[in-house]
Parts: structure tokens; sequence; C-alpha cells
């Protein structure tokens, strides 16, 4: 930012410091707990292989055509579904801060774009001062410098 037109850009409406928010986390809806979900019907030593292959085709779950009896019925998990644990609803987290909006147009046709914002904090802007009073005292102390070697010089 270019602060010496900070007055002239403030007074013709281009630039404002304004409040904004930031979303820093979406809410999230509870989750309830699910208990495991048993199988309806799932196979035992009692059903045939051919009666364990349909229901393991039914049920997407994979088989090898030379699996036996036993092997098949192993690799049917446990339950159909896991549980599911519950999770307590969060609500929507926003931070505010403050930042500089300035106007911006398309030097082209004229047309109004996207404002620029740019965060600052009272810290950032005081920072930012306080180099640029640094750099004056610099400047100050080299030309009262240069004034005395330019009174020397004009003594001789």
């Amino acid at each position: 930012m270019n602060w010496s037109q900070y007055s002239t850009l403030k007074s013709a409406g281009s630039i404002s410091f304004a409040k904004k928010k930031q979303t820093t986390r979406e809410a999230v809806a509870e989750v309830k707990a699910v208990d495991a979900v048993e199988w309806e019907g799932k196979p035992t030593d009692d059903n045939t292989v051919a009666e364990i292959k349909s229901f393991m085709d039914t049920n997407s779950i994979d088989y090898s055509a030379g699996d036996s009896k036993s092997e098949l019925l192993g690799k049917i998990p446990a339950y159909k579904k896991n549980a599911v644990i519950g999770q307590p609803s969060q609500p929507k987290q926003e931070r505010e801060y403050i930042a500089l909006v300035s106007k911006q147009w398309d030097s082209g046709t004229g047309e109004a774009l996207t404002d620029s914002i740019h965060e600052y904090s009272l810290y950032d802007l005081e920072r930012e001062k306080k180099h640029y009073d640094s750099e004056i005292a610099r400047a100050k102390a080299q030309s009262d410098e240069l004034a005395k070697a330019i009174a020397d010089f004009k003594k001789v």
C-alpha cells in the first residue's frame, strides 16, 4: 500500500477499513451412535457351499471358486455394518478481523472488479509506521551531515 495516497483514496471512497468475518470451521451435524448391524440369514455350517456362495454374491463379498465351506464362512464379516461412534454437533466457527478494502477497476473497460481485501492488525500498522519513521530519521541525519559538508566545501 502506498500510504502517501491514503487520505486521497479514502476521500474518494476507494479505500476503507472494515470488519470482516472468516469461517474457520463449518457447522457439523450430530452423528448418532449406531450399533453394529447383524446379517439377516447369515450362513452356517448347516448351509451348502452353493448356498454360502449365493449369500456372498448377493452381499458383494469376494471369494475364490475353489474355497472350501470353512474358508467361505471365514470370509463373511461378523457384522453387515460396523458400529458407528456418535459425535456431538459442532457449531460453525468464525473469526473477525479488520481489513483494508480497496475498490478495483479494469483499466481497459472501467468495469468494477472484486475488491482487494488485505487484513491488518494495529501491530502491523504501527510496525510499518515505525519503519517509515526510522527511514525519516536516517534521511534527516544524512541531510544534516551533508549540510555540514556543503558549509565546509564553501569555505575552500
